[in-house]
């Protein structure tokens, strides 16, 4: 657990917040926390129960495929534009 001093302007943020009607400190930090997370991951990088197992199903895959030797040569940041640009083009299919 950290433990870290408020600013004179998040102890202000803190109060007026908890004059809004938030009980728990806590749980103001914590939902700030996420919020932050949210726009630091952006949106479409928070991922859902049903898109990390189809994350977990690609893995496998590939994991097949590099035991056969069967691998690109492109970057990290590549194959995983790749992967989700067909991610999303499938998801529409069923979706339409």
């Amino acid at each position: 657990m950290h433990q870290v001093p408020l600013t004179t302007t998040a102890d202000q943020y803190l109060t007026l917040l908890m004059e809004q009607g938030y009980d728990d400190p806590a749980h103001v930090i914590e939902e700030a926390l996420a919020q932050m997370i949210g726009r630091t991951l952006g949106e479409s990088e928070q991922e859902s129960p049903e898109r990390l197992e189809w994350m977990r199903q690609e893995v496998a895959i590939g994991a097949e495929q590099l035991d056969r030797g069967q691998f690109s040569r492109l970057s990290p940041a590549e194959i995983r534009a790749e992967v989700l640009a067909n991610y999303e083009q499938r998801k529409g299919q069923v979706s339409a």
